[in-house]
């Protein structure tokens, strides 16, 4: 019967990890897409200004 748990907390801690992971990847992408758009932003104001 311990093992079962002790399976359960590796499998609870193993799913815990990978959703951290991917809400870091998120954050990490939507800082990338907001910085792409400021750039772009950037570009096109200064293209309209000349």
């Amino acid at each position: 019967m311990r093992y079962i748990y002790v399976a359960s907390a590796m499998l609870a801690f193993l799913v815990l990890t990978s959703c951290a992971n991917t809400v870091a990847g998120m954050a990490k992408d939507a800082h990338a897409t907001g910085d792409a758009m400021n750039s772009s932003t950037k570009r096109v104001l200064k293209a309209s200004s000349n």
